[in-house]
């Protein structure tokens, strides 16, 4: 069976939504994981993607988030919508 760790090997680098789908889990199983990984020093985050640690963009400190990505996803998408109606 396929690991958070061997997709993300694979993948080099992804969001949890597209981790959780290639493991066939949840989203909330695939960020339990993804963040008890991250507190071990394997993987690493920015932004909303994640990557083994050592192979990404940032080794910037980041706490967990209260707001989940799909939460931030969609303020986003209502946010742009927004702006371009106004204009």
């Amino acid at each position: 069976m396929e690991t958070v760790s061997d997709a993300l090997k694979a993948l080099k680098k992804a969001s949890s939504h597209v981790v959780a789908a290639r493991l066939g889990i949840s989203r909330e199983e695939a960020v339990n994981e993804l963040w008890e990984l991250k507190r071990k020093g394997v993987v690493d985050k920015t932004g909303h993607t994640w990557f083994l640690a050592g192979e990404g963009e940032s080794r910037v400190t980041e706490e967990r988030p209260v707001k989940s990505e799909a939460q931030d996803m969609l303020t986003g998408e209502v946010e742009q919508k927004v702006t371009a109606d106004m204009m």
